[in-house]
């Protein structure tokens, strides 16, 4: 965040990425983060979202809210707790 404004994520795929490139993990957040990761409101449809995540292999989508704040995260281990209940698990 920059003053409180998304400006990009950090993910394991990220880190696994910079390693991969030889870095020696002392770089910046700046350098092996995702700029622009994938954002949606608190309103957007369950299904539009997962759709999204499933097209273009996305572990995790930003929700954010009123003034680009960030709200939440909603990853593919939160997808799955949704399919566990709809499956009466």
């Amino acid at each position: 965040l920059e003053d409180r404004i998304l400006v990009g994520i950090l993910s394991e795929r990220d880190l696994l990425r910079a390693s991969a490139e030889g870095s020696d993990g002392v770089g910046a957040v700046r350098r092996a983060m995702t700029a622009n990761p994938y954002v949606v409101s608190p309103d957007t449809p369950l299904v539009k979202v997962i759709q999204q995540m499933k097209a273009h292999r996305l572990g995790c989508v930003v929700v954010e809210g009123r003034g680009r704040h960030v709200d939440g995260i909603f990853t593919t281990t939160d997808a799955l707790a949704l399919l566990q209940n709809l499956l009466g698990g």
